[in-house]
């Protein structure tokens, strides 16, 4: 089975070098070899890589007969092999390893919060900290809680809205950790949605009557440290590593958009590292991959509404359903004017 590689830019006989331009940068390192073919089928010979720069890849190309490529001409590659050699590059074990301790550690630090404050903790307070455990687990918690105490459906959208919200500077910092050039390219929309959440959350506090003595916060949090949290979100976190890197390499990153979208219903922060991953081992640009986590960090949030839905009252849905489209499009419209315009 083969794929298309790139077309002939140029190919200077006498040394033998060849440059291809491709449509997207492949994972291939210097000295990496692709075996070429003719859009016929007709094998040329290998192409050994030496650099790449913008989206011209330059190499040595070893002739197999008396068939020379030509400028312009279409190149082929063989693809049953490499789909393998790419998901095992993808997959570097202490890599994996290193974002699973932070992400469980950082989900610990909320946890323990949550289990200090206890019970006795305003349903604002426990929803903001609970954010920084499982943005997600706080929001089923309070969607499920709105059917039992309907009273409280106020109270229950600010806490919300504030766990959905700190997932944002929770983002911030994981990236800023594995990929400073990345979180600075990102800071401004991701932090654009997420004082958009606070500030929602916070209009919604001072319209809500005050919260009586039984107002407390009861949610069910697993601690991050279990070995069944940890191997999950590797699992998680591995698979969604590898479909951003076979997407790209095979069908080129303007699928990336859909695959932000899906990843990001299931876990932020394994697309969010994935999409690091990619840009810096140069398969997709700066702008690119941050647009793509801008993107599916919207998708986490409609996610969240989406649960609200399905698990919470409907009078709850529709005091969130606004705010939450209120955040994303403000996302939307940043990365609109940071990243395309």
């Amino acid at each position: 089975m083969k794929t298309t590689f790139g077309t002939v830019h140029a190919y200077d006989d006498s040394s033998s070098e060849l440059c291809i331009r491709v449509d997207h940068i492949p994972s291939l390192a210097s000295g990496d070899v692709v075996l070429l073919y003719k859009s016929s089928g007709e094998q040329l010979g290998p192409f050994t890589v030496k650099s790449h720069k913008g989206n011209v890849i330059t190499g040595k190309f070893k002739k197999e007969g008396e068939t020379l490529p030509l400028k312009g001409e279409t190149l082929e590659k063989n693809i049953d092999i490499l789909w393998l050699y790419n998901i095992l590059k993808a997959l570097n074990p202490y890599k994996i390893w290193l974002i699973v301790v932070l992400v469980s550690f950082i989900s610990l630090v909320g946890y323990i919060a949550v289990k200090i404050l206890g019970p006795g903790a305003g349903i604002g307070l426990t929803g903001f900290i609970g954010g920084l455990a499982s943005s997600t687990v706080t929001t089923v918690s309070f969607a499920k809680r709105s059917l039992e105490s309907p009273a409280l459906n106020r109270s229950f959208a600010v806490a919300i809205l504030l766990a959905s919200s700190i997932m944002f500077p929770r983002l911030l910092l994981e990236i800023a950790i594995v990929n400073y050039e990345m979180m600075k390219n990102i800071v401004l929309p991701i932090v654009i949605m997420g004082t958009t959440g606070i500030l929602l959350a916070l209009y919604f506090s001072l319209k809500r009557d005050k919260e009586s003595a039984e107002n407390k916060a009861l949610m069910k949090l697993e601690n991050p440290f279990r070995l069944k949290s940890a191997i999950t979100f590797g699992i998680i976190f591995s698979a969604i590593l590898i479909l951003t890197r076979l997407a790209t390499i095979y069908f080129g990153d303007r699928w990336l958009p859909l695959v932000s979208i899906i990843s990001g219903l299931v876990d932020v922060d394994a697309i969010a590292f994935s999409l690091s991953d990619a840009q810096k081992a140069g398969i997709v640009s700066l702008d690119w991959a941050s647009l793509n986590l801008v993107i599916g960090a919207i998708s986490n949030t409609l996610v969240k509404l989406f649960y609200v839905f399905t698990l919470g009252s409907r009078k709850l849905f529709r005091q969130l359903a606004i705010s939450f489209i209120i955040v994303c499009i403000s996302g939307m419209i940043t990365a609109a004017f940071y990243y395309i315009i």
